[in-house]
Formats: C-alpha cells, sequence, structure tokens
C-alpha cells in the first residue's frame, strides 16, 4: 500500500506524463530549441502571428526571424513592420526597407505598398520617387487597393508622375 507522499508523486508523475503527451498532439514545444528553427509545420509562425498581433514581440520576433530568413513572405512582411515601426525592436528602415524588398520580390502585395511609402517619404531613407510610382503600379496592377490609393495621391499631387487630378481620382476610386 503506497504512502501519501508517493501517491503525490505518482500523480505528479501521471499529470507530467499527460501535459507531455498533450504537448506532442499539439505540436506546442515545451522546451524551446532555436537551433531547429524553422519547424516544419506553421504551427509556430501562427502562434507568433498571433502573438505579433496582441503586442508579445519577445515571443514572435525569433520566429519571425527564422521564418523571413527561410522565405516566408508573411514573416518578412511582419518582421519589416516591427523595424518600420520600432515595436519590438529597434526602429530601423534600413531593416525595413530590406524585409519589404524581399517579401514584395515574392508578390506580397501589402509589402510593395510599405516599400513604395518608405520611399515616397524619404524618412531615414533616401527619397526614391521612381521607384515607390513604380511598386504602387505594380501593386495596383496585382489588385492591391492601397497601391491604387498611393498611386492616386502621387497623381494628385503631382509627386513622381504628372500631377492628374482626373487619373488620382480614378486610381483613388478603385
Amino acid at each position: 500500500r503506497a504512502t501519501t507522499s508517493q501517491r503525490s508523486w505518482l500523480k505528479l508523475g501521471i499529470a507530467a506524463l499527460a501535459v507531455g503527451a498533450l504537448a506532442l498532439l499539439t505540436g506546442y514545444r515545451l522546451l524551446s530549441d532555436t537551433s531547429s528553427y524553422p519547424p516544419d509545420d506553421e504551427t509556430e509562425i501562427v502562434a507568433a502571428l498571433d502573438a505579433l498581433d496582441r503586442g508579445d514581440f519577445a515571443l514572435a520576433r525569433p520566429v519571425l526571424r527564422a521564418w523571413a530568413e527561410r522565405g516566408d513572405s508573411s514573416a518578412q512582411f511582419a518582421l519589416a513592420r516591427m523595424y518600420a515601426n520600432g515595436r519590438g525592436v529597434e526602429q530601423d528602415t534600413k531593416q525595413a526597407e530590406r524585409w519589404y524588398r524581399r517579401a514584395g520580390q515574392q508578390g506580397d502585395t501589402r509589402a510593395m505598398v510599405e516599400l513604395g511609402r518608405l520611399y515616397a517619404a524619404g524618412r531615414d531613407i533616401a527619397k526614391n520617387l521612381p521607384e515607390a510610382v513604380q511598386l504602387f503600379r505594380t501593386a495596383t496592377t496585382r489588385g492591391d487597393p492601397l497601391g491604387a490609393l498611393n498611386l492616386g495621391i502621387l497623381h494628385l499631387n503631382g509627386e513622381g508622375v504628372p500631377k492628374n487630378p482626373e487619373l488620382a481620382f480614378e486610381f483613388i476610386e478603385r
């Protein structure tokens, strides 16, 4: 017959096994092993993007970086926004530019628009209106309404393109 102390240890052991089994079934890692980044499934990137939405940058940053370096355009875009806005990292426009460009090269129109906005504003980065116009046009032709809006604003103000209010409103209404 087991003593009270033995029963407590047995209950603790069973609970630990149950938690471990549950972790295996759900794909949750009990121990963080950064050498295995990025994981083979998308569970961790989804959790990182959720953490980013909650403002938990410490949890999101290492996973996003691993996936971004692997070539995931959503992670590249999210990491670029972190750098652009100084959220969870020191604000760094050059890093934002780097990650927006990589995501945009893979067809992420959100990244094209944000990179275009960086170039159009020229804050902490060389102003490059021709590049901004090209990025906005590409995003627009791919159906991105913010690309069209930004292109319309440039046409309205005559920045980097001829001033054309009629064309501006066509883009803005898209």
